[in-house]
């Protein structure tokens, strides 16, 4: 008889505790933080993006390369250029524009070649370098006159004068060049016009001064600007040929 209500305690026992945990409220868990998780991947450069670049020596030929572009970051991150070097400060510099930190500015110093070496980042510190090559040359220059070539003539009216300046003009990097223009100021005194490659023929009309404004142009485009004075005189006081002040 003792048995049984031991027994019966020890049921009862369990019954009240599963009780009491049944009426227990569980904890509520706490939520995991969200965080801004850093890209794994750095900006890159798109496939196929010409990395050779060319630049003509002088400040004033300085070329920007913009960036924005043919780079892609993969979590589409903001990105920018952090840092940049040539593997030849004498053949060609390089900065970080100061007016966009997506460009360069490359300027060419002396001819030759340089590798530029061009870090970009993105807002979680991811980089990478790019690397372009560049081709420094001295920049094609224009033909020009020779020095002490005459360019004052005195025409007689219903006269001309034929001028050749096939060995007046030079181009000192070897271009063909080629007359391209002769325009006179005043029509009504004197006109021009292209005989020929090389040559220009002046027609003196009425007396007075006039200048004749020709254009010398190689073959890469350069331009030279030449003015000729003319003098057109009144075949009634001075009957001769036109001639070319000496």
């Amino acid at each position: 008889m003792k048995k049984i209500i031991n027994l019966t305690l020890f049921v009862a026992a369990l019954s009240i505790l599963a009780s009491c945990r049944k009426g227990a409220v569980d904890p509520i868990p706490s939520a995991t933080p969200v965080t801004n998780q850093p890209s794994a991947t750095a900006p890159y450069l798109q496939a196929g993006s010409n990395t050779s670049l060319t630049v003509n020596t002088g400040g004033a030929n300085s070329q920007t390369m913009d960036m924005t572009d043919v780079v892609v970051d993969p979590q589409g991150d903001e990105w920018s250029i952090t840092s940049v070097s040539s593997s030849n400060s004498r053949i060609v510099t390089v900065a970080i524009s100061t007016s966009d930190n997506k460009a360069f500015v490359y300027t060419g110093v002396y001819a030759g070649t340089a590798t530029l070496s061009i870090t970009i980042a993105d807002a979680d510190g991811n980089t990478n370098v790019i690397a372009y090559s560049v081709v420094a040359a001295v920049p094609n220059t224009a033909p020009t006159l020779n020095n002490g070539i005459n360019t004052s003539f005195q025409i007689a009216e219903g006269s001309s004068f034929d001028w050749d300046l096939s060995d007046k003009i030079t181009d000192v990097d070897g271009d063909a060049w080629t007359i391209t223009s002769a325009t006179s100021g005043i029509t009504a005194i004197a006109t021009s016009t292209l005989t020929g490659s090389k040559e220009v023929r002046m027609n003196g009309v009425s007396t007075g001064r006039v200048f004749i404004t020709l254009i010398a142009s190689d073959e890469h485009g350069n331009t030279h600007t030449i003015t000729a004075t003319v003098n057109v005189y009144t075949s009634e006081i001075v009957a001769v040929e036109a001639v070319q002040l000496p």
